[in-house]
């Protein structure tokens, strides 16, 4: 409510929009440009995180719960305190003065760093678990 507050007082209903639930997704990351998470609860992971960063989308999240794991502050998207609005609008702010180099690289690395939870890593990483835990049956 805040931010919506903040968006009028702004002026800036013609640039940004609330969506809430959706089941278009994918549809919806390839039009944007930004990914706001900031919840209000801890968050135990951050799917919706890795897929917007998957799909190259400059990442604003809360610094609780497990994202400032997923999300290196300034380097694959950013960082804000957790019910902070102000603080939202400055990064986002930021954001826009950002060099089209600097916002490139943000998202090449917001890319690879999605790549480390991706299905096949996460495969992978299992067969090695579990064949070093077959391994040890053996012995």
């Amino acid at each position: 409510q805040k931010l919506e507050e903040l968006v009028r007082d702004l002026n800036l209903e013609h640039k940004v929009e609330f969506l809430g639930n959706r089941n278009d997704v994918p549809e919806v990351l390839a039009k944007a440009d930004v990914f706001l998470h900031v919840p209000l609860l801890e968050e135990g992971f951050g799917i919706t995180v890795i897929e917007a960063m998957a799909c190259g989308l400059i990442c604003i999240c809360s610094k609780s719960g497990a994202l400032p794991e997923i999300i290196n502050d300034g380097y694959n998207g950013f960082l804000v305190n957790k019910g902070d609005a102000m603080g939202i609008y400055d990064c986002l702010k930021s954001i826009t003065r950002l060099s089209q180099k600097d916002m490139y690289s943000i998202k090449e690395e917001a890319v690879k760093r999605a790549e480390d939870f991706s299905t096949c890593k996460f495969a992978n990483k299992l067969d090695a678990l579990v064949g070093h835990e077959r391994g040890q049956l053996k012995k």
